[in-house]
């Protein structure tokens, strides 16, 4: 398999498409507001929730017996984005020269990179685990499943700090004011 600096390449091109996808899709395709792009934000979405999947991934397969190790698992996925990257750059040219009427084939072609991206995230993961389709299937579900509570016990952690950061403020300002 390639080195990580491939997949670390990957992840980056990935996120530069997302904004210039954001950015410089044709006004009529763009539900987006160009002038709100927040790169931080953009990376969060893009390259943030990739490598929570990634290690997601590699802890679910851990206790399901796989076999893949976290550098393949990284560039098996981050390969498996290609199509999705090379859909959405040919997208932001066609979305400048299309009518609102052709929308039916942007959103063809954009199905046609999701979907491949997927099978080969699907084949990814069953490659690097030497999984059966149907374990491989179970893997990526719990896997988002994962994701998903990995993102709610990050949030309940913010929330708590935030709740610990206000309540020492309080304290701080009851001295103050006692004074």
């Amino acid at each position: 398999y390639i080195n990580g600096r491939r997949s670390v390449g990957i992840l980056l091109l990935w996120l530069f498409v997302s904004a210039l996808s954001r950015q410089y899709t044709g006004f009529r395709f763009n539900l987006n507001n160009p002038s709100e792009l927040n790169i931080v934000i953009e990376a969060g979405v893009t390259i943030g929730v990739f490598l929570l999947f990634v290690l997601s991934n590699w802890g679910i397969c851990s206790l399901m017996d796989g076999e893949g190790k976290m550098g393949e698992i990284l560039t098996f996925c981050a390969l498996a984005l290609l199509p999705m990257i090379l859909v959405e750059a040919l997208l932001i040219g066609l979305t400048n020269v299309m009518s609102l009427n052709e929308e039916v084939f942007i959103t063809w072609i954009r199905l046609f990179g999701q979907l491949w991206t997927a099978f080969l995230l699907f084949q990814a993961v069953r490659i690097a685990h030497r999984y059966s389709s149907l374990r491989s299937i179970a893997a990526i579900g719990l896997s988002v499943l994962g994701v998903m509570i990995i993102l709610f016990l990050a949030l309940l952690v913010v929330s708590l700090f935030q709740q610990v950061v206000v309540f020492f403020q309080s304290i701080y300002t009851e001295l103050v004011f006692r004074k």
